[in-house]
C-alpha cells in the first residue's frame, strides 16, 4: 500500500473495470469481476483516487487564452 495516497496501485486499474455497489461495510469483501485485491475500504478508496485525479478546477480568470496570428 502506497503511505502517501493509501492506495493500491493494482485496486485502482482493477477498480476502473468494476461496477460494484457498496453497502458500507468496510471490512467486507468485494466480490467482483475482475478480481479486486482488497475490501470495500480499498475500494472506496480507488474510487475516490481515480475520480479526484480526472477533476480539475481552474477559478475563472486564472489562465488567459494565447490567440496565434496567422
Amino acid at each position: 500500500m502506497n503511505t502517501t495516497t493509501g492506495c493500491i496501485p493494482k485496486a485502482n486499474r482493477s477498480s476502473e473495470a468494476n461496477k460494484k455497489t457498496v453497502y458500507g461495510e468496510l471490512f467486507a469483501n468485494v466480490v467482483s469481476n475482475p478480481y479486486f485485491p482488497g475490501n470495500e475500504m480499498h475500494y472506496l478508496r480507488a474510487q475516490i483516487a481515480r475520480i479526484t485525479h480526472g477533476t480539475t478546477l481552474i477559478p475563472v480568470g486564472q489562465y488567459k487564452e494565447v490567440e496565434e496570428e496567422p
